[in-house]
């Protein structure tokens, strides 16, 4: 026979999960937020004015993928990459103009990111294109790495 944990034991007595003293735990603690498209992004539509409560350890994917199912979003064709329909591979969330990391919570986007704590302000946009970096030309390397060397002078040290 297998027993259940006491603390799942309590619960279910309880009908609400509680503390080692048998106190009811408190909801996990919110951060209020605005979510508002990109001035910088005229083809994107608005979600309706309003604060949102959430989570605080709610991650950015997640808030994306809000928005996405609030305003019916759809990629836009110039965007689609086949066999992806993750979000962050076509959205992106902002704070103060710096765009957030997809696994980064709200408690750390209002420490880190926010200028003022109390009025986060998030703001979603189409993913901007990435510049290419090209490497520096290489200097009279040979195409084995170093000038002159060739393959049967590489040694490794003995340590």
């Amino acid at each position: 026979p297998q027993l259940l944990p006491e603390w799942l034991v309590h619960t279910l007595e309880r009908g609400y999960p509680a503390n080692d003293r048998g106190e009811q735990l408190s909801e996990a603690p919110k951060i209020g937020f605005h979510l508002l498209k990109s001035p910088s992004c005229q083809d994107i539509r608005q979600m309706q004015a309003g604060k949102l409560n959430a989570p605080q350890i709610l991650r950015a994917r997640k808030v994306l993928a809000y928005a996405v199912s609030k305003l019916a979003l759809e990629i836009p064709p110039n965007m689609r990459r086949q066999g992806t329909e993750d979000v962050v591979e076509y959205l992106e969330l902002l704070c103060n103009e710096r765009v957030v990391a997809p696994e980064m919570n709200l408690m750390t986007i209002r420490r880190f990111y926010a200028k003022n704590a109390d009025e986060l302000q998030l703001h979603y946009r189409w993913k901007q294109p990435q510049p290419q970096q090209s490497l520096p030309p290489s200097r009279g390397l040979s195409k084995q790495g170093s000038p002159g060397s060739s393959p049967q002078t590489h040694h490794r040290a003995a340590y």
